[in-house]
């Protein structure tokens, strides 16, 4: 690769799409969800993307930390293979539905359920420290099929992972281990963004490559960091820097995004 031709080419926002990559590489590695919450808004306001552009990106940059994480973190050896490959056959159904959705309904609608959807996941991801194993050690059918339905709608309409739900419905009525709530969780992403990049396909020609490599790189850089400081790092002190950033973003999308769209009705 010629790096100095990948360096001229970068854009002027590159600088914030470093500070993006670590930013989403931190969140995802640390709690195994919710970056593309704050990816998908970030891209919109500070680098003036289009809804549609935003959620293919996110999709990609999701795919990529899954991955590192799973390498960086060795979350393969707290991954329960039968469980995610469940989860995602349901996912999957959950995200061709989630990218019909996306290209039928209007944009107000779409940010509207973004917002929905972030403000659930402050709920979800604050307070899941706090959960208790409720249930028998066995999976119900009903929770496989309600749990990765949702969660690949979620992929599908809005280029998320559906991390942040996986991970509290895991723990609370699955009775698994954080750790292993968070593999589960990162394999159903890692499968899931293939699927829904796959389905946006023709949007990637739109995705300038210098500016995603530049993201990218800084997200992996994150979780190598991560992997090597992880012990040190509080759940309290994540929960309180997730809550804060995904409450700007939502303040952001209501100020800048729906309330001009429902001007233009």
């Amino acid at each position: 690769m010629n790096v100095k031709y990948l360096l001229s080419e970068l854009s002027p926002n590159s600088l914030s799409l470093v500070l993006l990559g670590l930013s989403i590489g931190l969140i995802l590695s640390l709690m195994g969800a919710g970056g593309a919450l704050i990816a998908v808004p970030t891209l919109i306001f500070l680098l003036d993307y289009e809804l549609e552009i935003a959620t293919t990106v996110s999709a990609i940059i999701v795919l990529i930390g899954a991955i590192s994480s799973l390498i960086f973190r060795r979350g393969l050896r707290a991954l329960e293979l039968k469980t995610a490959l469940q989860l995602s056959m349901f996912g999957f159904l959950g995200n061709f539905f989630g990218s019909f959705l996306f290209f039928f309904l209007p944009n107000l609608l779409i940010y509207i359920f973004l917002v929905i959807t972030m403000s659930i996941s402050i709920r979800l991801m604050a307070t899941r420290d706090k959960l208790s194993n409720q249930a028998n050690s066995k999976i119900k059918p009903t929770f496989l099929v309600g749990v990765g339905f949702l969660a690949g709608l979620l992929s599908g309409l809005l280029g998320v992972g559906g991390g942040f739900v996986l991970v509290p419905a895991l723990v609370k009525y699955a009775n698994k281990e954080l750790r292993d709530a968070v593999g589960i969780s990162l394999a159903f992403i890692l499968l899931n963004s293939l699927l829904a990049i796959y389905l946006r396909r023709e949007s990637l020609e739109l995705i300038l490559v210098s500016d995603l490599v530049a993201l990218i790189l800084a997200m992996v850089l994150a979780t190598f960091v991560v992997s090597l400081f992880f012990p040190k790092f509080k759940e309290r002190s994540l929960n309180i820097l997730y809550i804060a950033l995904i409450s700007i973003c939502i303040i952001g999308i209501i100020l800048y995004r729906i309330i001009p769209e429902i001007e233009l009705l």
